[in-house]
């Protein structure tokens, strides 16, 4: 008589080994730090004339601190750039034409310069002032509204070596006079901005690059009284 005996059989089956299941780990990600450009915005100075009005005009100089909110002056560089703001707050001494101050900075590299406030503000210097900013390739004068007959009487070369936009903008019912030569490579571009008057009275002619004038917030005016204008004879852009 056949019997069968279940454990008996399932003791002679062959036992199948499971293979362990192994997790393979994925790589984790390495986090990075980048070192970007550092970029300090420039230093503002900002003109009170405390120590000229205190010595009725003898120190005018821009390199006299006291002349400077917070009592320092303007660093000469040909690197670092720096904002030059003009008011009549307080006893400025200045905003006058019996009043000029003197840029006597040599090297000193603005990225804008700024009369916000009063009339017949007269800047006369015996060094080149550098307009320009590396680190954006633009660089500005602004002549705020209401503010008239405003002169700059000292040279400003106009950029660095490279492409860069330097812009002269002349608010509502302001105007400026530009007596001082203006220079600059030919990757240097000067533009006049606003509805303001600016005059250029002075031998351009180290100046080689190009000049346009913007109509895109009003019609603006320049008045050129020197035939030496320009390094070339082509005439002003004019860009609406």
């Amino acid at each position: 008589m056949f019997t069968f005996n279940f454990l008996r059989w399932l003791k002679s089956e062959p036992r199948r080994k499971v293979k362990p299941h192994h997790h393979q780990k994925q790589p984790r990600a390495r986090l990075a730090l980048e070192e970007l450009e550092t970029r300090l915005a420039p230093a503002v100075f900002t003109w009170t004339g405390a120590h000229a009005f205190a010595t009725a005009g003898v120190s005018n100089k821009w390199s006299d601190g006291t002349n400077w909110q917070g009592g320092i002056a303007p660093p000469a560089s040909t690197t670092t750039p720096v904002q030059l703001v003009f008011q009549t707050a307080g006893l400025s001494w200045g905003a006058s034409l019996a009043n000029p101050i003197v840029n006597d900075i040599p090297g000193l590299m603005v990225s804008q310069l700024t009369i916000a406030t009063g009339n017949n503000w007269v800047l006369n210097g015996t060094q080149t002032l550098i307009l320009a900013d590396p680190a954006v390739n633009s660089a500005t004068i602004t002549v705020n509204s209401g503010a008239q007959n405003e002169a700059i009487n000292f040279n400003i070369q106009l950029g660095t070596t490279v492409t860069s936009n330097e812009s002269i903008t002349i608010q509502p019912a302001a105007s400026l006079t530009l007596s001082g030569s203006l220079s600059g490579n030919s990757a240097a571009q000067l533009s006049k901005d606003g509805v303001g008057i600016l005059t250029l009275t002075a031998d351009n002619s180290n100046f080689l690059g190009s000049f346009t004038i913007n109509h895109s917030i009003g019609n603006g005016a320049v008045a050129i009284t020197n035939p030496n204008l320009w390094a070339t004879p082509s005439p002003p852009r004019c860009s609406s």
